[in-house]
């Protein structure tokens, strides 16, 4: 119930994490790089409880594997999944500096539906602080499949004046195509802080 890993390897924060597989839709939330953790360097624990799970890092850098920096950053985190295993919450805090991140995520399967929520605080180092969440719901049934999810984050700076303000919905049908082929399409409205953007996407899965 009890492992460890040294070297390189993914940050646990988030609920897409930075090198998904897997998702409900084509594209990913976009907000990752400004907060979820990214390949780090170090030694992690694991330790699997069944109902609780902890889990905790002590690295070079939390979000760049290329930094040096002689001070250690740490990632700790809970998981919770009780009953069957049809709900499931975790919870990440990242020091690195002064620099401190915290993320909480859900999900919960119910019959066709899946349904998830997260959200992120970070107050940087340099001064300012952000915040972002996302929120999910997904219907899978037979051969057909549809995604929604919204998303929103801002980005201030020490005097409170926002540097990002983003926010947009995803809608995503797919469908499945026999065996070994999965189609999702994606249509996705953004708007940038007053720019808005629509992107269509078309993604082709083989599966074996």
């Amino acid at each position: 119930k009890f492992s460890l890993k040294f070297g390189r390897f993914l940050s646990y924060t988030g609920w897409e994490t930075q090198e998904p597989t897997g998702l409900f839709q084509y594209s990913t939330v976009g907000y990752e790089p400004l907060f979820y953790g990214y390949y780090q360097q170090g030694a992690s624990a694991y330790y699997e409880g069944g109902t609780v799970d902890f889990m905790a890092s002590v690295v070079t850098s939390a979000f760049d594997p290329l930094d040096r920096n002689t001070d250690p950053d740490t990632e700790i985190g809970m998981a919770i999944s009780p009953g069957e295993g049809n709900f499931t919450t975790k919870l990440f805090l990242i020091q690195e500096d002064e620099d401190d991140l915290a993320n909480i995520w859900a999900s919960y399967k119910a019959g066709p539906m899946t349904f998830a929520a997260e959200y992120f605080t970070r107050d940087y180092d340099a001064g300012g602080d952000g915040d972002a969440y996302l929120l999910m719901a997904n219907y899978a049934k037979g051969n057909f499949g549809f995604t929604v999810r919204y998303h929103d984050y801002e980005i201030t700076d020490a005097a409170g004046v926002p540097i990002i303000d983003t926010d947009g919905i995803t809608l995503s049908p797919s469908f499945k195509v026999g065996d070994n082929l999965l189609i999702v399409t994606e249509y996705r409205m953004d708007d940038f802080g007053g720019s808005d953007v629509d992107t269509l996407a078309f993604e082709a899965l083989f599966l074996f």
